[in-house]
C-alpha cells in the first residue's frame, strides 16, 4: 500500500511506514471505522442585509392610514372634526366635572334679538365671592362650570362695552318689540339683582339665556321709542 503521508510503497500488513514511520495500522483502523464520509456541514445562513419583514408591514399600515386621513373626503365613517379648543360648542359637549354644575346658554340683544358676541358672563358664588367667567362666541353662546353650592347658589353678572350695565333673563325676549324697547329704556332698579341661580341633581347643563340692551340706538329706533 502507499503511505498516505510520504507516498512510499509499503507492505499492506505493515504496522508503520518504513520510510517516515507513519502509523499505517492506526490509519487503516480509522478508515475502517469511518467508511461513510462525514456529512458536509450546512453553510451558515447568509445574514440578511434587508429590513425585517415586520418593519415593512408596519410601514405599509402607517402609509395606508395616512392616505385615508389625507385623501379628499376622508373615510365615510370617520368622525367629524372636533371644534377648536375653547369654543362654547365643544365646552358644552364635554363631560361635566365631578362636584360641578354647568350653566350654558345664549346672550342676545333685547331689542334686535341678535346674538351678542364678546359679552362677559360671570357667575359669582354668594358664599365666597368667587367668580367663574366666560366670553360669548359668534352665536352668543357661553358655557361655565361652577362648584355645587346648594345653600345660596350663584349671582349672575353680564357686561359688554356696547351694551348697558344691566341684563334681563331670556324670558324677556318673548315680549313684543314695543315692550322690549320700554324695558330697555326704563331706569334701572335701585336694588341690585339678587336672584340666585342653582343647578340640579341631574348630570346635565342648566340652560340660562340672557339679554342685554344696546347703549346706542339708531335714529329710527329713537323715533320708535318716542312714540
Amino acid at each position: 500500500m502507499q503511505c498516505p503521508h510520504c507516498r512510499h510503497e509499503s507492505d499492506d500488513a505493515a504496522l508503520e511506514c518504513p520510510k517516515c514511520g507513519f502509523a499505517l495500522a492506526k490509519w487503516r483502523s480509522q478508515q475502517a471505522q469511518g467508511g461513510q464520509p462525514a456529512p458536509q456541514a450546512r453553510p451558515a445562513a447568509k445574514k440578511s442585509s434587508g429590513v425585517d419583514l415586520s418593519v415593512w408591514i408596519l410601514l405599509l399600515v402607517a402609509t395606508i392610514a395616512v392616505w385615508k386621513l389625507t385623501r379628499p373626503g376622508g373615510d365615510e365613517g370617520a368622525a367629524p372634526a372636533a371644534p377648536a379648543a375653547g369654543e362654547s360648542a365643544a365646552d358644552a359637549a364635554a363631560p361635566i366635572p365631578e362636584g360641578s354644575w354647568r350653566f350654558a346658554g345664549r346672550v342676545r340683544d333685547l331689542l334686535r334679538e341678535s346674538p351678542v358676541k364678546g359679552a362677559q358672563v360671570a357667575f359669582i358664588d354668594w358664599e365666597t365671592g368667587r367668580r367663574s367667567e366666560a366670553v360669548t362666541d359668534e352665536e352668543g353662546r357661553y358655557t361655565i362650570d361652577v362648584d355645587i353650592h346648594w345653600k345660596l347658589g350663584y349671582a349672575a353678572e353680564l357686561s359688554h362695552p356696547l351694551y348697558r350695565q344691566r341684563y334681563w333673563t331670556g324670558g324677556a325676549l318673548a315680549a313684543d318689540r314695543k315692550e322690549r324697547l320700554r324695558l330697555g329704556l326704563e331706569p334701572a332698579p335701585a336694588e341690585p339683582d339678587s336672584r340666585a341661580y342653582r343647578g340640579t341633581r341631574r348630570k346635565e347643563p342648566v340652560s340660562l339665556d340672557f339679554a342685554l340692551f344696546p347703549q346706542d340706538l339708531s335714529d329710527a329706533e329713537r323715533q320708535e321709542a318716542s312714540q
